[in-house]
């Protein structure tokens, strides 16, 4: 069994999907790249964002409406006007406390 290095999530503001479980985030918010690999294989480009720091950039879909659910752009630059690097699901972004 392999130890879980999944950061921990800001349990007190963090608000959920109940359909997910996964974290409600906001534009702006500080996020880690992190998934259960066990349940979602990675394959593709997925490994080069693995364990990378972004902040919420934009937001796709809705938490009902739509078929693949919500989806968050995320930025891995710094700057005044980040440019969105690439799409994420609920389950694969970790809030990080600030």
């Amino acid at each position: 069994m392999t130890k879980d290095t999944r950061p921990r999530q800001k349990s007190a503001t963090a608000r959920t999907s109940a359909a997910q479980g996964a974290p409600v985030l906001e534009r702006g918010t500080r996020v880690h790249v992190w998934r259960d690999e066990t349940r979602f294989p990675s394959k593709g480009t997925w490994p080069g964002y693995r364990g990378r720091i972004g902040t919420v950039v934009s937001i796709m879909g809705s938490r009902t409406g739509s078929r693949t659910g919500r989806e968050y752009g995320v930025a891995f630059s710094r700057g005044k006007q980040p440019k969105m690097d690439a799409w994420f699901q609920p389950y694969e972004l970790v809030q990080i406390e600030p």
